[in-house]
């Protein structure tokens, strides 16, 4: 694998409802460094802040997704939504011959060598935020930075699937695949797509084997996804979106 090229910078402005994007290098090269600046931004409630980011991902990459944002109500969640551009419709990405409704990642994202071979090099970014009731007061800024995928440890979940459907009250198979150096213990969360704040551990601790069986119960009803993270924090997957539905 090739070193990083130093690729192009995009930051985008944003004060109370004034957006502005000033891209800064040579596009032609690498993956962008994506940086949201928000200067006392005050949007409604949960949703997308700001407009779309143009970027290229030439070859197999992380996206690492770091918010550094004041805000007030305190507690806000933030993700990153990734979709390819002229491929599927806006806000969709391609797995295998259908397009889905693309997913918002907190921390992170890898863009494989299957995910590109599906949707091309080129894409767009839009950032959201979710929390309670609005309006929101926010400051400070949503950075998303690249490394190829090959020196990057990662946690991939394979179980449940992207629009699976399980049953409350049976046992599900909780499948990951740990690549790289990492920490031998992880924590598995489930997390309601609704209303994320209402993440619970599956599992506080448990050997980073790969499998785990969990049985939902009535507390997780509707869509979901899991986090598996290793306990020093460093390492963190992220299954596709489910749902899990009484008998």
């Amino acid at each position: 694998m090739k070193a990083r090229p130093v690729g192009l910078a995009v930051v985008v402005l944003v004060a109370a409802a004034v957006l502005s994007w000033v891209a800064v290098g040579n596009a032609a090269v690498g993956t962008p460094d994506v940086t949201i600046l928000l200067n006392n931004m005050v949007v409604p409630g949960s949703g997308l802040i700001g407009g779309e980011v143009a970027f290229t991902v030439p070859y197999p990459q992380r996206a690492t997704i770091q918010p550094q944002v004041t805000s007030q109500p305190s507690g806000l969640t933030y993700r990153m939504y990734f979709y390819p551009v002229g491929v599927c419709p806006a806000m969709h990405i391609k797995v295998g011959p259908h397009c889905y409704p693309t997913d918002g990642f907190e921390t992170g994202y890898e863009f494989t060598e299957q995910v590109l071979r599906d949707n091309g090099a080129s894409w767009k970014a839009r950032a959201a935020v979710s929390g309670p009731a609005g309006p929101y007061q926010l400051s400070g800024r949503i950075t998303v930075s690249f490394v190829p995928l090959a020196t990057v440890a990662s946690i991939t979940v394979s179980s449940p699937k992207q629009g699976d459907a399980v049953f409350s009250d049976a046992f599900v198979n909780i499948a990951w695949t740990a690549k790289g150096q990492m920490a031998r213990m992880v924590k598995i969360t489930v997390v309601p797509e609704m209303e994320p704040q209402a993440a619970q551990v599956i599992i506080a601790s448990t050997p980073n084997d790969g499998s785990h069986t969990w049985r939902p119960g009535q507390s997780v009803i509707g869509q979901a996804h899991l986090e598996i993270e290793t306990l020093d924090g460093n390492v963190k997957g992220r299954s596709g979106v489910f749902t899990v539905q009484r008998r």
